[in-house]
């Protein structure tokens, strides 16, 4: 548990192994099998292996579920925490949402120090992310406010985790400078315990801020140290979870580092981007991009491109050799077409809608030839 939150995916996987392999048959109580296991799932899940994670996410809550004993009940927590970050993940959300309520069910069978104490510190991130995927942003504002009212409880580290979910709800509210605010004495406390994995979530954070505020160095030098933190251990979801923002930096990033080499991280990090889009785009909605794209002229579609890349108006106009008045006046009608207020939202709807897949799969390939 401890190397998960210090971000060291690779030795807990080998330390997995010596537990579920270098024991005698039969010599490991359930619960124990049960408690790796579940961690087993958690990497899987970060790594993208999601059909994996789920089926071993499942088969360790019924390993644990099988001794009853009070201790067994913080083995099943954690089951029911990773099974719902893997239902997150796989954008299964009603699933996600039974999840909860099992674990808040069980939750309630402790004292309520302990109930809290294990939301908290296991479910208080994904909470609101539940909340922000289910477009259920006035839950989370609630609760945020509930969080500012009430007296905090909890170690050090759950605290931490609120405000990092505090964040979240503020970003979403479209309130990037608070947010930053909220996200600098956290960076700080888990930068200070080498929390290297909370570390890489809010320097996620930071970099949507920043790219709202359109400050876009900061926002770079933010996704760079997480990618700098994440890429020795393999981070895949962390990235992904977080949606069109981070994509459109990780192009920006990838076209600034190419210079340098190879981008083999950033590549890896932007195909599964791409799997996600693939395997997203129902018919419905396919035939929805399908009027979309009918809909933008060209021209549009090119800046829609650059936009998905990162790149402000300057660099579009010099891409496509127009003025900035001109790239204006074309993002003005993007916004419209799509029904969106901000670039942040029209790369997200585009994505969505599988807009973008064949255009940045050009980008790309422009971008290594002229490399």
């Amino acid at each position: 548990m401890h190397m998960i939150g210090t971000g060291r995916l690779q030795e807990i996987s080998r330390l997995i192994q010596q537990i579920l392999l270098g024991k005698p048959q039969g010599s490991l109580q359930l619960p124990y099998v049960g408690w790796p296991t579940v961690w087993q799932a958690e990497i899987l899940r970060e790594r993208n292996q999601l059909d994996a994670a789920l089926s071993l996410a499942q088969e360790a809550v019924s390993l644990c579920q099988q001794i009853e004993s009070i201790g067994s009940l913080t083995y099943i927590l954690l089951g029911y925490s990773i099974l719902l970050r893997v239902f997150l993940s796989r954008k299964e959300l009603d699933e996600a949402d039974s999840v909860l309520r099992q674990f808040t069910d069980i939750s309630k069978g402790t004292s309520q120090s302990i109930s809290l104490h294990y939301r908290s510190f296991f479910t208080t991130v994904d909470q609101v992310r539940l909340w922000l995927n289910r477009g259920e942003l006035d839950h989370a504002i609630l609760w945020a406010e509930l969080l500012d009212r009430e007296k905090r409880h909890g170690t050090p580290f759950a605290r931490e985790r609120e405000d990092a979910a505090y964040a979240r709800v503020l970003v979403a509210m479209s309130k990037p400078d608070l947010a930053l605010q909220r996200l600098e004495p956290v960076l700080e406390r888990a930068t200070a315990g080498q929390r290297w994995g909370h570390v890489i979530e809010i320097r996620l954070l930071q970099a949507m801020a920043h790219q709202m505020c359109q400050q876009e160095t900061q926002a770079l030098d933010a996704i760079s140290e997480a990618v700098r933190l994440a890429e020795p251990e393999g981070y895949i979801r962390s990235f992904v979870d977080e949606g069109a923002p981070i994509e459109a930096l990780l192009h920006h990033l990838r076209k600034r580092d190419h210079k340098q080499g190879p981008t083999s991280y950033l590549d890896t990090l932007l195909a599964a981007f791409q799997q996600e889009s693939m395997t997203g785009v129902s018919a419905k909605d396919a035939e929805k991009a399908k009027l979309l794209q009918d809909r933008l002229s060209k021209r549009e579609m090119e800046v829609l491109q650059l936009l998905a890349q990162g790149a402000s108006n300057l660099e579009i106009a010099q891409e496509l050799v127009i003025v900035i008045d001109t790239v204006k006046r074309h993002v003005s009608r993007i916004f419209s077409k799509l029904g969106v207020q901000n670039r942040v939202q029209a790369v997200r709807q585009a994505r969505e809608l599988g807009l973008l897949d064949d255009e940045l799969r050009l980008a790309d390939n422009r971008c290594d030839s002229a490399n």
